[in-house]
C-alpha cells in the first residue's frame, strides 16, 4: 500500500511522490491505475519503439472493407457497417469530406452521377449499398416510388398557420 501523497510504480513496485508523476511525467492511463516512477519511465521511452503511420489503404478498398455481403443472392442487402446519418443512411468519410455511403457505392460500381439527380433505393434500406439495389434518378422520381410502395403520408395534409 503506497504511503499518502505517493504512488506505487508498476514497473519497479517502489513507492515515488505524486507531484514528480503528476507534474513531470504524466504517463498515467485514463482509468488512473497505472504509473511509472521517474526512473522506470526514462527506461520505458528509450525502449518504445518509434510509431509510424499506418499505410493508407487506397479509397476503394477502404470503402469495401466496411460493407457487409453476406450472399450473393439478388434480393439480399449489402449493408454499411460504418457510421451512419440520423436517417441511417452510411457515412463514409476521407479526412477532407464525407460522403453517403451509398452513393459511394454506385460511382465505384456504375459510374458519376449525373448532376441533380439523387441515388435511390430498390430495397427501401439506407444502409444497402448493393449496386443492383441502386439507382438514379429525379426528385420526383423517388417521391413517385415512395408513394407507390405505400411510405408516404396517408390522406390529405394538414397545414398549420
Amino acid at each position: 500500500m503506497p504511503l499518502n501523497g505517493t504512488k506505487n510504480c508498476q514497473a519497479c513496485r517502489l513507492p515515488f511522490p505524486r507531484e514528480d508523476y503528476a507534474q513531470k511525467w504524466r504517463n498515467e492511463k485514463p482509468n488512473g491505475r497505472e504509473a511509472y516512477c521517474p526512473s522506470c519511465m526514462e527506461e520505458l521511452r528509450e525502449r518504445r519503439p518509434i510509431k509510424r503511420a499506418a499505410p493508407t489503404l487506397p479509397f476503394e478498398e477502404r470503402f469495401w472493407r466496411r460493407v457487409a455481403r453476406p450472399s450473393d443472392a439478388p434480393n439480399v442487402c449489402w449493408e454499411w457497417q460504418g457510421g451512419s446519418t440520423i436517417g441511417g443512411y452510411g457515412n463514409f468519410g476521407t479526412g477532407e469530406c464525407i460522403y453517403l455511403a451509398h452513393r459511394v457505392a454506385y460511382e465505384l460500381a456504375v459510374g458519376p452521377i449525373p448532376p441533380g439527380l439523387l441515388v435511390m433505393h430498390s430495397c427501401d434500406n439506407p444502409r444497402c449499398c448493393r449496386p443492383s439495389h441502386l439507382s438514379v434518378g429525379t426528385y420526383a422520381d423517388n417521391t413517385a416510388d415512395m408513394m407507390a410502395k405505400g411510405r408516404g403520408s396517408k390522406g390529405p395534409q394538414k397545414v398549420s398557420r
